[in-house]
């Protein structure tokens, strides 16, 4: 149990010394630093920054509980990959990806500017959160059958950066990174083309080699003695077995 417990203990210690909820860990501020000498700038900013800590830490945007399984996901891994959504309802909401359904990809600059996500959902599931106006009728189908309203459909969230561009409009090409939900099985839209002013994937990578993309943990790092140790341990549970209770002839 030492390497569980271990990785526990690095979970803490990350989240206590990087992102501590007893603590304003964020901090916002104007890039011109002319202007963060201006009294009404500096209050402005501190009021925004109060609006965000108490948004963050709403216990209905679940990001202390959801940030704490990014940490567990990079020390064991090496990466962690957490997804910031907004809910008109309740806000800000957060939730950690599974590595296992997610495949990054990095920019010229080393970046991590598009994200592939793989997810589940049921039938009804899918249309609580898209609507049924685009829904394959194969969904629908599985949503009337009170027999299959619980079975599972395979879906894709793409986000990439935009190449339409364009900061003079107000609809999706207004953003800089294009937003596409499909619906994997049947091959088609789920919902119309979206778009965020800012990645929602915070990707945490721990050590980077040189053209690597997923990053090493320090579990990686530790997995040949923790191997070593088990075998070592099994050896010795062999050798009390027959100490304790020998072979009779």
């Amino acid at each position: 149990s030492a390497p569980s417990i271990a990785l526990d203990r690095f979970a803490a210690v990350m989240d206590s010394m990087l992102t501590p909820r007893q603590n304003k860990w964020h901090n916002l501020k104007a890039t011109d630093p002319n202007l963060n000498k201006v009294f009404e700038v500096r209050e402005w900013f501190d009021e925004v920054n109060r609006i965000l800590f108490a948004s963050r830490y709403n216990p209905k945007a679940n990001f202390a509980g959801q940030n704490a399984e990014r940490w567990v996901s990079m020390g064991a891994f090496g990466t962690g990959s957490l997804f910031v959504d907004f809910d008109p309802r309740i806000g800000l909401r957060y939730r950690c990806i599974n590595l296992r359904d997610t495949y990054f990809l990095e920019n010229h600059q080393g970046q991590i500017d598009t994200v592939f996500r793989r997810f589940n959902l049921t039938a009804r599931q899918a249309v609580q959160q898209f609507g049924d106006k685009m829904m394959p009728e194969k969904v629908l189908k599985a949503l009337e059958n009170p027999n299959q309203i619980d079975k599972e459909f395979e879906f894709l969230h793409v986000v990439m950066p935009n190449e339409d561009y364009d900061p003079q409009r107000a609809d999706a090409r207004g953003k800089p990174f294009m937003s596409l939900y499909i619906c994997k099985s049947e091959k088609q839209l789920v919902a119309p083309k979206g778009g965020y002013y800012t990645f929602p994937y915070s990707i945490s990578r721990y050590v980077l080699a040189p053209d690597e993309v997923y990053g090493r943990g320090p579990a990686m790092m530790a997995l040949p003695d923790i191997k070593m140790l088990n075998e070592m341990a099994k050896t010795d549970i062999r050798a009390v077995h027959k100490l304790v209770d020998p072979p009779l002839l």
